[in-house]
């Protein structure tokens, strides 16, 4: 993810790798790992097959067009993406991020947004397990809050939950956020809590199809081939695991 940090070119891209991982929602992992794949494999796409017939088994490997393994929701989608591809740059108008406000209770409100980057791959890295098993309960719910606030009736404000960050330990800014929100999320009762975790629900809605496959705009797959050996067997293009 560094890797792709460095080699972003935009005039609004966060000063440091890890501002731009809290920017960054984690529904983009796919993307920025394939634009890496492409950028490395895109004249040396050499794919291995792994033939499904029941008998045959046979194992090989095509040299495939790396444009065959992106799969476009319609024409409109692959146009957009074209266009982008084909007239270069195109920048950002803000590296923000979308949060929206829920009050919990009547102390509390809290700032939700989708689970960042940061969140979902490098915050878990700075905790140990024994730490990890004590707020494991509470991890998810948190990744999804990016900031809590007291709520000051008397003068009609939020006042923000300072967690003491240390910028020279992120480990210790980590952990001191957690063990701050969970103390705040575990003052809640019952059916606060409950409310609070149905509220984030909507980060993670999806449009499916009918077998319950979760439609995007743009998949990643492996192109479909029909096997050498057999000469039956075709590899129907299935989605690129992450």
């Amino acid at each position: 993810l560094r890797l792709i940090y460095n080699h972003l070119i935009d005039a609004n891209k966060p000063a440091s790798f890890e501002a731009w991982m809290k920017s960054m929602t984690n529904d983009v992992i796919d993307d920025y790992f394939f634009t890496a794949y492409k950028a490395t494999f895109s004249n040396s796409n050499i794919i291995t097959y792994s033939c499904p017939d029941d008998v045959c088994h046979n194992i090989f490997m095509n040299k495939k067009n790396i444009e065959d393994m992106i799969k476009f929701r319609n024409e409109d989608v692959k146009k957009k993406y074209m266009d982008i591809l084909h007239s270069g740059n195109v920048n950002t108008v803000t590296t923000a991020y979308e949060t929206d406000l829920y009050q919990a209770s009547d102390e509390y409100a809290f700032s939700l947004r989708k689970p960042s980057l940061y969140a979902t791959y490098i915050e878990p890295s700075l905790i140990n397990e024994e730490f990890m098993k004590k707020y494991e309960d509470l991890l998810l719910l948190i990744s999804y809050i990016d900031d809590i606030y007291i709520i000051d009736r008397e003068n009609s404000e939020l006042i923000k939950v300072d967690t003491k960050p240390d910028p020279r330990r992120p480990d210790v800014t980590v952990k001191r956020k957690i063990k701050s929100y969970a103390t705040i999320i575990r003052s809640l009762t019952s059916d606060q809590l409950q409310s609070l975790s149905l509220a984030t629900d909507k980060y993670d809605a999806a449009e499916v199809d009918d077998d319950g496959n979760v439609i995007t705009d743009i998949k990643y797959i492996y192109p479909e081939e029909v096997c050498p050996k057999c000469g039956k067997a075709t590899r129907i293009g299935y989605t690129v695991e992450k």
